[in-house]
């Protein structure tokens, strides 16, 4: 029996307020809230599609078409960095926001740029992606909200 989609929606707003919380943290120059809402973050991304299969399992055609987006997901390095990331934050207990460096705007107002620990840091993470972790994060949802969208469409076929 299917669930209410609301659970998936949710799960995306979850993640879409921590990633608001990182963007305070940047501007408020608060790097130990910053990896406290990153973990936040990709704990709440990770349950976006774990909501999705536990809120459409046994609806016709719903395996097939996750399938296909589940190895989409899994051929994505940044899908898999964060997957991974989550699983280290819960399970080991790593983060891999590891510093950050000031960004001037106008002179006055200072952000933090927020950054991943270098490749082969953390042995027990793939690659971080190229970005800051605002950015990463922003991209990340993004892709969570496509793979929504996609449902929906598919949904409506």
């Amino acid at each position: 029996m299917a669930r209410s989609f609301g659970v998936v929606e949710e799960k995306i707003g979850e993640a879409d307020f921590f990633l608001d919380r990182l963007v305070e943290c940047a501007e408020q120059a608060a790097f130990v809230e910053a990896r406290y809402y990153f973990s936040a973050f990709a704990s709440a991304a990770r349950s976006v599609t774990l909501a999705l299969q536990a809120s459409l399992s046994g609806v016709e055609g719903f395996s097939d078409w996750y399938e296909r987006w589940r190895e989409r997901l899994a051929g994505d390095p940044a899908a898999k960095f964060f997957l991974e990331a989550r699983n280290a934050t819960q399970k080991i207990g790593l983060n891999p926001v590891s510093g950050g460096t000031t960004v001037s705007i106008g002179g006055s107002l200072v952000r933090v740029r927020f950054l991943f620990a270098p490749d082969g840091f953390h042995p027990e993470l793939p690659a971080p992606p190229g970005d800051d972790v605002i950015a990463a994060c922003r991209r990340h949802l993004e892709a969570l909200v496509e793979l929504l969208r996609e449902c929906h469409k598919s949904r409506r076929s």
